[in-house]
């Protein structure tokens, strides 16, 4: 076996992302594995880092969304053997800090502040390349029945449970909105069918993905922003408005736009990622006078294991490819990938690095 492996790797300096050359890693940890990186999502926060909006290290291997194989174990690892088949939880902390010891370890910053914890594709080298080293307690086995394929959307659907919880519970009946069809988008209308509420709206500027939604599920309908507003000014808050608006599109104004359109009792929940130097302006009386609940959602806590049992469940009904408009791509073909991502032409672009 060569020595050698290909990987996507992001240069700050250089403001570049370019395949390369890197040495294949090998286990010197007791308590790490090696995985064979069978998919690799590109994830929308892998699309700010190009921008430097999103934090990430002067120089990494992106990718923090995948499946594969484990193809080394550490001397102490025992609960996973060469071989089994796994998905990531890309995201470590450093289990000592306040947060961490009080059951918030998605709010850990001792570890990302001194990156000496592995945040796989942001500070540490992800799965864009052929193989990934990863600390033996963030690997998972994946069902028999559930492909290396699918398997990626772990990890994002993991992130969208917590959110979900954030925002539960929800009563029976209730008016969804979802701002954005991207992936994640996509994956809470899916969520919110497969709980069994069928009055959801997703608002997306694409066409192709707005057509996408309709697949989803009776009672899921894409519009575009502008149809949106105008039904907004057609009819009352009543007659229109939303019980949950939950924000993937992480553009400031959208969210500012949705927060009047929210029914009295109603939840925001701001799922995408804002540019930090953006400001909301809202009406604190009218929020009051509705009593709305504006909530945040950050990566997945305590979420993984559920998510892996949550796809496998769904795989068959809601999660095939053609149905959420994903499309797979040699590695070598990733600036078409992004390109496509970047115009809204699919929701989501995953690479294959070693032919699994």
């Amino acid at each position: 076996m060569s020595t050698m492996m290909k990987a996507l790797q992001w240069d700050a300096k250089s403001e570049k992302l370019s395949m390369v050359e890197v040495p294949v890693p090998t286990v010197t940890n007791p308590f790490d594995v090696v995985v064979k990186v069978g998919f690799v999502g590109v994830c929308g926060s892998d699309l700010l880092v190009l921008r430097k909006i999103h934090p990430a290290a002067e120089k990494v291997i992106l990718g923090h969304e995948f499946a594969g194989t484990v193809h080394a174990v550490g001397t102490m690892v025992t609960s996973l053997q060469v071989g089994d088949r796994v998905c990531v939880n890309p995201n470590g902390n450093c289990n000592g800090c306040r947060f961490c010891i009080h059951g918030q370890p998605h709010l850990c910053t001792t570890g990302k502040s001194a990156k000496n914890i592995r945040d796989l594709g942001i500070f540490w080298d992800g799965a864009m390349a052929e193989f990934c080293m990863v600390p033996a307690d963030q690997v998972f086995r994946i069902p028999d029945d559930l492909s290396l394929q699918q398997a990626v959307l772990c990890e994002p659907y993991s992130c969208v449970l917590h959110g979900y919880d954030r925002i539960s519970p929800l009563l029976p009946g209730t008016r969804i909105l979802i701002l954005g069809a991207g992936i994640i988008g996509m994956l809470f209308a899916a969520l919110f069918q497969h709980r069994g509420f069928s009055d959801v709206t997703v608002s997306e500027p694409s066409e192709v993905r707005r057509k996408t939604v309709a697949s989803i599920g009776k009672g899921c309908n894409g519009v575009s922003p502008a149809e949106l507003k105008s039904l907004s000014t057609q009819n009352d808050a009543d007659d229109f408005g939303f019980d949950v608006v939950v924000d993937t599109s992480g553009v400031p104004m959208a969210i500012q736009q949705a927060i009047p359109w929210l029914r009295p009792g109603g939840k925001l929940l701001i799922f995408g990622c804002c540019p930090a130097d953006k400001q909301l302006s809202f009406n604190p009386h009218d929020a009051w006078m509705k009593e709305i609940t504006i909530l945040t959602s950050r990566i997945n806590p305590f979420c993984f294991p559920k998510a892996i049992s949550l796809v496998n469940n769904m795989a068959a009904d809601y999660l095939s490819f053609q149905q959420l408009c994903v499309k797979v791509f040699p590695m070598e073909d990733y600036q078409d990938a992004i390109e496509m991502l970047k115009n809204g032409e699919i929701t989501k672009a995953l690479l294959q690095p070693s032919g699994l």
